[in-house]
């Protein structure tokens, strides 16, 4: 870490913003930033969006605070409420999930790479099932398989960890 990102962690308040600085201290957290803005592979934010990444990542007041008409808790000024509230979360969750997934699958089109979305036959040991799969072999004669996660409380169990931004990568045995 920069001198500037210690500074700024050793003044976070709390342990909302400890984390937020911790994530966007990560090597990744800025990748963002670099995107291409297409509206065919997905990557384009009208203002509305922007706004809210960007208050989100600065730490800014993004709500007036108020109680929540999903589940009546109090909404603080930061506007993380919604990713975490157990009534309001879901809807927003599941398009979130799609549209990475869909996200992965055209970025695979974009690159000549054939893949389907929830391939059959492709559970784990664990009874979960992989989000996607590439049809040619990938590395090795394997095939790319992803899955994607969405942290769904992360204002309950932020004071037990700091975030982090990454991604997974497997192949089939």
């Amino acid at each position: 870490m920069d001198q500037l990102s210690v500074s700024l962690l050793s003044n976070a308040q709390t342990p909302k913003d400890k984390a937020r600085i911790q994530a966007s201290c990560r090597k990744e957290a800025g990748g963002w930033l670099n995107a291409l803005p297409s509206p065919n592979l997905g990557t384009l934010l009208d203002d509305s969006t922007t706004t809210i990444a960007v208050g989100l990542r600065l730490g800014l007041p993004l709500r007036h605070p108020h109680r929540c008409r999903g589940c009546g808790e109090s909404v603080d000024e930061s506007g993380t409420h919604g990713l975490s509230c157990p009534k309001v979360a879901p809807q927003g969750r599941n398009s979130r999930h799609s549209e990475i997934n869909n996200l992965l699958k055209r970025g695979c089109g974009s690159a000549n790479i054939p893949a389907i979305l929830e391939p059959a036959g492709t559970f784990r040991d664990d009874g979960k099932k992989p989000d996607g799969l590439s049809l040619i072999p990938w590395s090795k004669g394997k095939c790319l398989l992803w899955g994607s996660n969405l942290c769904r409380h992360a204002s309950r169990v932020l004071p037990q960890v700091h975030l982090q931004i990454g991604l997974r990568r497997r192949t089939i045995p």
